[in-house]
């Protein structure tokens, strides 16, 4: 946060009831909405170096606007901000938006596996990561067309939901078809057609409002005889 606020960036984040004494002080309280002071003179908190790299000369103070978000499982999420006027009432829906940014990095990191190389030198690392990025650019542009197609499809139609195209599924025809758009042996455009037709079976209905259980992530290692080829 003081890296944020000494580089005049706005943000918004979740924390834990836990996360500061602050907050865990508030989270006992019936208010909703508070401007917290931090005290970084408490505990050990200025005995951080990194902390001490964004603070002004004596400064020993942090102020951060905490918000408290009930959700429909009937938990409450609590938000630091640096928003002071937006209304307290909008930052569950703000807060959301983050969604679409979170899944993306997802995409990258689990379905992609951008850091799980199979190579030991730079020039193979470079192909690692390039192989993958080639087959994510491809995915993304028969998506957009596949979901394009389906809007269209069921403009007319009047289904209880909305259907997009799983982009899991998508990666791995992509990856799996690869080597037929690179080689030639077909025509591109043969290809591509009839993987947009293959991706447009594989769609998944969006159910507005659906909300999961956090649950603990394990912290695996990735293996580097243990990663896929592309």
């Amino acid at each position: 946060m003081a890296c944020l606020q000494s580089k005049g960036l706005w943000f918004v984040m979740r924390c834990r009831a836990g996360f500061l004494a602050e907050v865990s002080e508030l989270a006992r309280q019936a208010e909703e909405d508070a401007l917290l002071e931090l005290d970084l003179e408490r505990g050990n908190r200025l005995h951080s170096k990194k902390l001490r790299l964004y603070l002004e000369p004596g400064q020993t103070k942090l102020r951060v606007r905490c918000v408290k978000v009930e959700l429909p499982g009937g938990e409450t999420e609590y938000l630091l901000t640096s928003l002071r006027e937006l209304d307290a009432s909008r930052f569950q829906e703000l807060y959301h938006k983050r969604w679409a940014v979170e899944t993306g990095i997802d995409f990258h990191k689990n379905v992609l596996q951008l850091e799980n190389f199979s190579a030991r030198t730079v020039l193979g690392v470079r192909q690692d990561f390039e192989a993958r990025m080639l087959a994510a650019n491809l995915s993304a542009l028969l998506i957009a067309d596949a979901e394009q197609e389906l809007e269209q499809q069921q403009a007319g139609k009047h289904n209880r939901h909305t259907y997009k195209v799983n982009r899991a599924v998508a990666l791995g025809l992509v990856k799996d078809n690869l080597a037929s758009l690179l080689m030639g042996k077909e025509p591109a455009q043969q290809v591509y057609e009839r993987l947009k037709e293959k991706i447009k079976r594989r769609k998944e209905a969006l159910r507005p409002g659906r909300s999961f259980k956090r649950r603990q992530k394990l912290h695996y290692k990735f293996h580097i005889n243990k990663r896929p080829v592309i």
